[in-house]
């Protein structure tokens, strides 16, 4: 029940803090290397992953993905406290926010680790995967103990396909 408590608190609560937060010098929205995070801002961020791939990747049969507001969220086709889903969340961003994040992460002593090899920058920040490409910043989010590497995948798939 907790697992299943903190899987949809943090992840609304980052909802909350990045659609109110202003940090300076973010510019509120910029096109870099075509992509664009208003575009992701629609059930378009569904079509950067598909269920099948999400299952395979976490070992679980996945239903079809459904958005809402900024949030792409698969389900797993049987219903389970252990495993609630897997989120993508999208926001605009030059990089301030995410660094600014990324730093306080850090200063809260959260377990910030930086990932290679994905996007321009990519950390884990506790059990989400922080992904900033251009100004779209992508947060993978898969329940309490997510497995690192499948999230990993997964956000590297996701990324590539950004247009």
């Amino acid at each position: 029940m907790v697992k299943v408590f903190f899987s949809i608190l943090i992840p609304s609560v980052f909802l909350c803090l990045m659609s109110c937060q202003t940090v300076p010098g973010a510019s509120v929205q910029q096109t870099v290397f075509g992509s664009n995070a208003e575009t992701y801002r629609s059930k378009k961020l569904c079509t950067l992953l598909t269920k099948e791939e999400v299952g395979a990747a976490l070992k679980i049969k996945m239903a079809e993905p459904e958005f809402f507001v900024n949030e792409c969220t698969y389900k797993p086709v049987k219903s389970s406290s252990s495993f609630p889903g897997f989120g993508i969340q999208v926001s605009t961003d030059d990089g301030s926010g995410f660094n600014y994040n990324k730093e306080s992460g850090k200063k809260q002593r959260r377990r910030i680790i930086e990932v290679k090899g994905i996007g321009d920058s990519a950390y884990f920040d506790d059990a989400f995967l922080n992904v900033l490409k251009g100004n779209v910043w992508l947060l993978f989010s898969a329940g309490a103990n997510p497995s690192k590497e499948a999230m990993k995948t997964l956000a590297k798939k996701a990324v590539d396909r950004l247009q």
